[in-house]
């Protein structure tokens, strides 16, 4: 079951590959010992500040808003892409330092100044690479806000009840310029004050967001050990590699990942329909929130390199067959040139396009057209 204790820092981590890190040495021209440290030094100060941000006064809102502006679209292409210099460059250098602007105000260049020195980089370096992971990380938590159904009081707790995991891994003078522990300097005892004051604290804001949830009807995820998203139970996968989704339990991306995952099943071709993929109508775009479905396939797909699929498009019978059958062709064509953008090779991802002449139900009943209506994705190989 998924739930708001998995580590942040520990699910950002995987996203930063060698690879990046590589490129993030040559683009700032630094020392590529150097970057790794920085680079992990910066995720948990970048979660420190926006916790810290987030229980400022109206700050939860704030940070809320700038995680829903953020781009959330393939987070693996994203990092990859972070440190490369191109037409976008400025804009993301530019957009990652407002950001820290907007959340540190007045202390930024301190904050940037004691990470520079506890890992022996230029501060230059540091603010760029600030701004850059900076931006990455709204993206990553707007996937997360998305799937889990936060708004911003969510947001919140989410931050702050990961204080713990992001303070000793802090400079001890980041953590005392966030007033947030005494950082990497004493982090067990840091690390154990926190989590004596959230054995009677958590409890008590539990029940307090609970009888909130009561009395006024929201859809939250205030308990983190049973997450919920509108009805569905979560659970956290763990893919080859170490990258971990948050998925629907029972789900399509759940029920591909442990056929995947499982080495004693060698049943092929086998069969997943999408169960949050849409498209407007009469139409191959695909609908906002469809996009994180997408999303997840890529990362599947990429951790399970040598698997094989088709994916097939299949309509209800409204309207013209000979419209529904190109409209289906082309919705499983719109889907794998998505894969392929975000480098999934062409030829693991065939296509086809049926129209309304497989029907799973019905075509007399709303229900039943909703369930014709569908994207099939068949394993062909494993």
């Amino acid at each position: 079951m998924a739930d708001l204790t998995d580590n942040l820092v520990d699910l950002i981590r995987p996203y930063l590959t060698p690879e990046v890190i590589d490129k993030a040495a040559t683009f700032l021209g630094e020392n590529r010992g150097a970057t790794e440290k920085a680079m992990n030094t910066v995720v948990p100060a970048l979660l420190s500040a926006f916790t810290k941000f987030a229980g400022s006064g109206n700050g939860s809102s704030r940070l809320f808003d700038l995680v829903k502006d953020a781009d959330a679209n393939d987070l693996l292409s994203a990092a990859t892409s972070l440190f490369i210099s191109n037409q976008n460059t400025d804009s993301r250098l530019n957009t990652g330092k407002s950001v820290l602007d907007t959340v540190l105000g007045s202390k930024r260049n301190l904050f940037v100044d004691n990470i520079a020195q506890a890992v022996g980089m230029k501060g230059s370096s540091i603010l760029s690479m600030l701004s850059m992971v900076g931006t990455f990380i709204l993206g990553f938590l707007r996937k997360h806000v998305n799937s889990l159904g936060l708004n911003a009081a969510g947001l919140g707790r989410l931050l702050t009840e990961q204080t713990g995991n992001f303070t000793p891994l802090l400079p001890a003078g980041v953590a005392s310029l966030l007033d947030v522990g005494d950082g990497g300097s004493s982090g067990h005892d840091a690390e154990n004050e926190i989590s004596g004051i959230w054995k009677w604290l958590l409890p008590l804001l539990l029940l307090l967001g609970a009888l909130i949830l009561t009395f006024i009807g929201l859809k939250g995820c205030c308990n983190p050990q049973t997450m919920k998203l509108q009805g569905k139970a979560l659970s956290s996968i763990t893919l080859p590699g170490g990258v971990k989704l948050t998925v629907i339990e029972g789900g399509f991306d759940y029920n591909l990942f442990r056929y995947l995952n499982n080495a004693a099943d060698t049943t092929v071709p086998k069969t997943f329909v999408f169960d949050d993929l849409n498209f407007e109508f009469n139409s191959s775009n695909l609908t906002p929130e469809s996009k994180k479905t997408v999303d997840d396939l890529i990362v599947i797909l990429k951790a399970f390199p040598t698997t094989e699929v088709r994916l097939e498009g299949h309509t209800d019978n409204v309207g013209e067959a000979a419209v529904n059958l190109k409209v289906s062709q082309d919705r499983a064509i719109m889907v794998k040139q998505l894969l392929v953008n975000a480098g999934i090779a062409p030829n693991r991802c065939a296509t086809n396009g049926f129209g309304q002449d497989r029907p799973i139900d019905t075509n007399d009943t709303e229900a039943g057209r909703a369930r014709n209506r569908r994207t099939e994705l068949v394993v062909t190989k494993k």
